[in-house]
C-alpha cells in the first residue's frame, strides 16, 4: 500500500510529496510549527483493510492525540477528541485552533487537512499507517457476536462456507425464517391446564 501526502506550501510554491509509511510504521510530517497551522494534502485510503491516521504527539511518544483519519475508501475525517467540537445538531465541526478537512480541493482521491499550530516545543505531527485483517472464521464470529445473542460453532462454519455474506444472512433472518414468539413458547410449556 503505497500512499503519498503533499505539503501545501504558502505563496503557491510547488507541493512537496512525502511517501506514506508502510503498514505498521509512522513518519513525521515536517513543517509544523508552534506559530501557525499547517495544511497537508493526503490521499484517500482505497484499500478496504487500510487505515491512515494523523496524530499529534510529544517527540518522545509519551502523549498522543488523534487528529484525522481515512480508511476503507472513505474521505478524510477529523477524529473525535481534542481537535473537534460538536455543533448543536451533534455533528463534528472545527473552528479556530481545531483541525479541519476540505476534500473539494484535492479531487476525488485526495483531501486537504489543516492541522492546528503545535502547543509547544517537543511536539510533532505523525502520519501512521495500519492494515487490518482477520481470518474468515474470526470475521464471521465477530459479526455473529454483534448480531445475535452469541454464535455457535456450526453458525460460524455456515457463515464461512457462504463466504461471510453478511447481507444474505440478514435478509434470511428478516424474510425467510419463520417468526417465533417467546410468549407462545412460554405458554405452551408452562400452562398446567393443557
Amino acid at each position: 500500500m503505497k500512499l503519498t501526502i503533499a505539503l501545501l506550501l504558502a505563496g503557491g510554491a510547488s507541493a512537496q510529496t512525502i511517501p506514506c509509511p508502510a503498514s505498521g510504521s509512522s513518519s513525521v510530517i515536517p513543517g509544523a510549527t508552534t506559530s501557525s497551522p499547517l495544511t497537508v494534502r493526503v490521499p484517500i485510503i482505497s484499500n478496504a483493510a487500510g487505515l491512515c491516521t494523523i496524530v499529534r504527539r510529544d517527540a518522545d511518544g509519551s502523549r498522543r492525540a488523534p487528529v484525522a483519519r481515512s480508511y476503507a475508501g472513505r474521505q478524510w475525517e477529523i477524529s473525535a477528541g481534542k481537535f473537534t467540537s460538536r455543533t448543536p445538531t451533534g455533528s463534528l465541526s472545527s473552528s479556530t485552533g481545531l483541525a479541519s478537512v476540505d476534500c473539494s480541493a484535492g479531487g476525488e482521491h485526495e483531501c486537504d487537512v489543516t492541522l492546528p499550530a503545535l502547543e509547544g516545543e517537543g511536539q510533532e505531527y505523525v502520519l501512521e499507517s495500519f492494515e487490518h485483517s482477520l481470518p474468515p472464521q474470526a470475521e464471521a464470529a465477530r459479526f455473529l457476536e454483534q448480531a445475535t445473542f452469541g454464535p455457535r460453532l456450526e453458525d460460524i462454519n455456515v457463515m464461512v462456507s457462504n463466504s461471510n455474506n453478511f447481507t444474505s444472512w440478514v435478509y434470511e433472518q428478516m424474510y425467510e425464517l419463520p417468526t417465533s414468539s417467546l410468549r407462545q413458547f412460554y405458554r405452551k410449556r408452562v400452562n398446567p391446564k393443557k
